[in-house]
């Protein structure tokens, strides 16, 4: 049997009143320290849990953020989403989490998570997805702090330099002396101008004259499974027409395409370069550990959780932050 804010009381020996200022820490000097300790040593005897639902409604807040990161077959997204849970969690938020399916890690449908009351929104998103998309009406009133990319509107939000990413993958091959280049992306090709990084690669490659090809993957899916197929394809073409260096999308297809090349009996990277994007530990884990472009998931999640933090604060006026956190190239055995 579950014990009530009145069982608390009638033990302690205090009102109802007294109970409800102590727990909801809503107390001050009002009431004796002692009668404090009293009432807390008694909820915590009897096994009292509060009814934070309640709570929230009597203060008009939750403590809770609405974290919608989704696409969590990508270790990457799975990163952002404990590393972003662990700050809030430091920072006395719990994180309500909605990881809806996605394609490339941005939601095509309406969120589980509309009408939950929250505080606050981090949303991994598409340039021209919003919050309400998502969470309906009630988001417009709520802070939100994009994840992901820059956008144009009047939003807060914080991006990796994934231009400058792409750029550093091709400066990286271009260095090595590689004049003809293969892109492997999961995206319809009208779309690979709205991506950044590769629009940083083929600038990078079309000012030096290099030959870049792009290889969609097999069934344009996100997945090691698909890139290992596109791998075992590439290593199928006779050695004079295949690509001598092959940057991925990310990190995931990059492990499959590696291991569809080796498969396939093309070394890596003696018959071709690879190069991958994020960074991620299971890339760092291959026998030949993945040179990728590092986007450092602990620096990205901090400044997410910090500009969140200032606007729950509510203390000030804020204009809208925009972050753009830098890229880093990790050179590992692959090129």
């Amino acid at each position: 049997m579950s014990v009530s804010i009145r069982d608390v009381a009638k033990e302690a020996g205090v009102s109802l009143a007294t109970v409800s200022k102590v727990l909801n820490s809503r107390a001050g000097s009002r009431i004796a320290s002692s009668t404090q300790t009293r009432v807390r040593e008694t909820a915590a005897l009897l096994g009292y849990l509060p009814n934070k639902f309640a709570q929230s409604m009597a203060v008009r807040r939750t403590n809770t953020v609405a974290l919608l990161i989704s696409g969590l077959q990508n270790p990457f997204f799975l990163h952002i989403l404990e590393e972003s849970e662990k700050l809030l969690m430091a920072g006395g938020y719990q994180a309500i989490v909605d990881a809806a399916p996605s394609v490339n890690g941005t939601y095509v449908s309406h969120g589980k998570m509309s009408g939950w009351p929250v505080d606050g929104v981090l949303m991994w998103a598409g340039v021209n997805q919003k919050a309400t998309d998502i969470l309906g009406a009630p988001a417009t009133e709520l802070p939100v702090v994009y994840l992901g990319y820059p956008r144009e509107d009047d939003s807060s939000w914080v991006a990796f330099d994934l231009y400058q990413g792409g750029a550093l993958a091709a400066d990286f091959l271009i260095s090595k002396g590689h004049t003809d280049i293969g892109f492997i992306h999961p995206w319809d090709t009208n779309q690979m101008s709205r991506f950044p990084a590769y629009s940083g690669f083929a600038d990078r490659c079309r000012k030096v004259d290099v030959r870049l090809r792009t290889f969609g993957t097999v069934r344009q899916e996100e997945t090691q499974r698909s890139g290992r197929e596109t791998g075992l394809l590439v290593a199928s073409m006779p050695p004079e027409t295949r690509p001598k260096a092959i940057f991925c999308h990310n990190d995931v297809i990059a492990i499959g395409v590696y291991h569809g090349l080796i498969r396939g009996g093309v070394r890596v990277p003696e018959d071709i370069a690879l190069i991958g994007f994020d960074g991620t530990e299971e890339g760092q884990c291959l026998d030949k550990p993945l040179t990728s472009v590092l986007t450092p998931v602990d620096v990205f999640c901090r400044h997410a959780v910090d500009v969140l933090m200032n606007r729950l604060a509510g203390t000030v006026e804020l204009s809208p932050d925009r972050i753009l956190v830098p890229a880093e190239l990790l050179i590992g055995e692959t090129a």
